[in-house]
């Protein structure tokens, strides 16, 4: 079995950047014309649907590209590979951010622009949580996915993926120039044990861990970025 891994470190996980199969392009390109009218505010920072929230014409071609076997490759090889999907963490996100983002202050998830790890409270030996970022639209020649540690980086356009290590990849949103340049993206989340040595309660209990840390996050997130009042700034 292939893998979509194009690059592998001991501290900073493994790291994919690719595009998806063809026959999924027509499917990202449906879900970005939907999704984009129903964001309220296109001069937003960010909006988020969560795949549980998505309405059902979007989020059963969601599913679509969830349950594809592509996906499999995150077994990297492995026979005894165990595949999770954490789809309770999946999104469609709409990210539009500012100029000037080195001049400004930052909350919310504008922390996705300073050097950072998804995860750095816990870890959970010889299990891989693995975030998959997809694009859904085209003309980004801007804004950077940057894997500062292993000094790559991709502009995400529509068909482009990249997966990394939700624990230990470190990473950073670069704006290269002081113009707007707005996204769609789509992020899927899976947990991975590669040589099946865990019971399926352990690992359901694994995912239940990450669950619960992506909720909280996600609250901060939504309720700090572009604050207004005392308690969202707080």
């Amino acid at each position: 079995m292939d893998s979509l891994f194009t690059y592998r470190d001991e501290i900073e996980g493994k790291v994919g950047i690719g595009r998806l199969p063809n026959e999924l392009q027509s499917i990202l390109d449906d879900i970005s014309k939907e999704y984009y009218n129903i964001v309220p505010d296109k001069n937003a920072s960010t909006y988020h649907t969560w795949y549980d929230d998505m309405p059902y014409s979007i989020k059963s071609k969601v599913e679509q590209i969830q349950k594809n076997d592509f996906w499999n490759k995150l077994c990297d090889g492995s026979e005894k590979c165990v595949k999770i999907s954490a789809n309770e963490m999946d999104e469609l996100y709409y990210s539009n951010p500012k100029n000037n983002l080195d001049k400004i202050n930052l909350y919310g998830a504008s922390g996705n622009y300073v050097i950072h790890r998804d995860n750095v409270w816990f870890n959970f030996p010889g299990i891989n949580f693995y975030r998959v970022i997809i694009g859904l639209t085209n003309g980004n020649n801007n804004i950077i996915t940057y894997f500062n540690n292993l000094d790559i980086g991709h502009k995400i356009n529509s068909g482009d993926y990249i997966v990394f290590n939700f624990d230990k990849t470190t990473h950073q949103v670069i704006k290269e120039k002081n113009y707007i340049t707005p996204r769609i993206l789509l992020k899927l989340h899976f947990l991975i044990s590669e040589n099946n040595n865990y019971s399926k309660k352990y690992l359901n209990f694994v995912k239940n861990f990450y669950l619960n840390y992506e909720f909280i996050t996600r609250y901060v997130m939504e309720t700090g970025t572009d604050p207004e009042t005392y308690f969202e700034f707080f």
